[in-house]
């Protein structure tokens, strides 16, 4: 997007240089390798600890990362991130759909994460197993969606049937595939979720049933999954009304901020926080939906308040040693001892954003 230069832009500053945010993509990267290298036929492991090392593979972390690795690929111009991608669409097409019917036992948001990595891999190798696969995905997500465009759970030990608004993640992911095939019945699946969800949000930005736990509150992380959602959504379909409820939500999360920079971990319905906390990755998250939201808006308050949160978690980076396995990692929450790769891989998304608004900062300046 062409944008003007805006006043304060640049006395504001971008905090940190192109040099240094591409060392710190790097020593993150390289974390991120090495949880994807540990358990090589299981997926990704998702947490790195002090106490008990790599551990908790996943392959759906597996599906959501392989976009990142070939942007890695490109940015960083090393063949290996690209490689890396591919072993891992393989292994998910291998191993966890050996056949269709497993995908009756797959959680929607999960669904999100697995159709994410494959469209992207089918994208850049024209793998039709990959693009079967996710069409068929893409099916049973329609099949089981309600008329008025919720998917439901029966959470473990529980009676009451719910539904969780972050679920949304899968729709943004149909509107992809729906821009890729032209199926209309992709589409219509996913407008009918996102007007749905949009129904559950309250004026002040919350959404509604936005938790797998019964209580009116929900994760940063949560919050930041609806709202990147809606408001990629809205991009897409240049729906105005997806883009403004992602900014209602923004506009009342910024105004909690700390001194630091950051936001807490946890939000009751009011909005309030409800702990202390940093979750690094609900950070990156939100980060990543404000420098988004710069570029759609061009209000300058995203862009100040994404750079605040990337010095924030630049902060905590540069805290870990650069020795074994947690140099460039980043905390699952700060003051804890567990290296995320959810977190890391946030992390990295947002500062490849913090990149390229220095890029074009110096581009309006000549």
């Amino acid at each position: 997007m062409n944008r003007k230069k805006q006043g304060g832009f640049s006395r504001f500053g971008l905090l940190i240089m192109a040099d240094d945010i591409t060392i710190k993509i790097k020593k993150a990267a390289g974390r991120l390798m090495d949880a994807a290298s540990c358990y090589p036929a299981d997926g990704i492991a998702q947490y790195y600890s002090l106490n008990s090392k790599w551990y908790m593979p996943s392959i759906n972390l597996a599906g959501e990362i392989i976009p990142l690795f070939y942007d890695l690929s490109e940015f960083l111009n090393d063949e290996t991130y690209r490689k890396k991608a591919c072993e891992l669409a393989e292994l998910i097409m291998d191993k966890k759909f050996r056949t269709v019917e497993n995908l009756y036992t797959l959680p929607v948001f999960q669904a999100s994460q697995i159709m994410s990595g494959l469209l992207e891999f089918y994208k850049h190798e024209s793998d039709d197993k990959a693009l079967y696969l996710i069409v068929k995905i893409a099916e049973w997500l329609a099949s089981i969606q309600d008329p008025d465009g919720k998917w439901k759970y029966i959470f473990e030990g529980e009676k009451e049937i719910r539904f969780l608004t972050y679920d949304t993640r899968s729709a943004y992911v149909l509107l992809e595939l729906w821009k890729l095939t032209g199926i209309s019945r992709f589409y219509n699946c996913a407008d009918k979720n996102i007007k749905f969800v949009l129904s559950q949000q309250l004026s002040n930005g919350w959404y509604r049933n936005n938790s797998p736990y019964p209580e009116d509150e929900a994760e940063l992380r949560y919050i930041a999954y609806v709202m990147n959602s809606v408001l990629w959504s809205g991009i897409i379909l240049e729906d105005k009304r997806y883009i403004n409820s992602a900014k209602i939500c923004a506009d009342t999360l910024i105004k909690m901020q700390n001194n630091k920079g950051d936001l807490p971990v946890k939000y009751n319905k009011l909005f309030h926080p409800v702990a202390t906390k940093t979750c690094c990755a609900g950070n990156a998250q939100i980060a990543i939906a404000l420098f988004d939201l710069f570029e759609v808006c061009e209000d300058q308050k995203y862009l100040e308040s994404a750079l605040r949160i990337n010095k924030s978690l630049c902060e905590i980076q540069n805290t870990n040693s650069d020795s074994g396995k947690i140099g460039g990692a980043i905390l699952s929450e700060r003051g804890s001892r567990i290296y995320s790769s959810y977190a890391t891989m946030y992390f990295i998304r947002s500062l490849l954003k913090h990149y390229e608004m220095v890029l074009n900062e110096g581009e309006s300046n000549r």
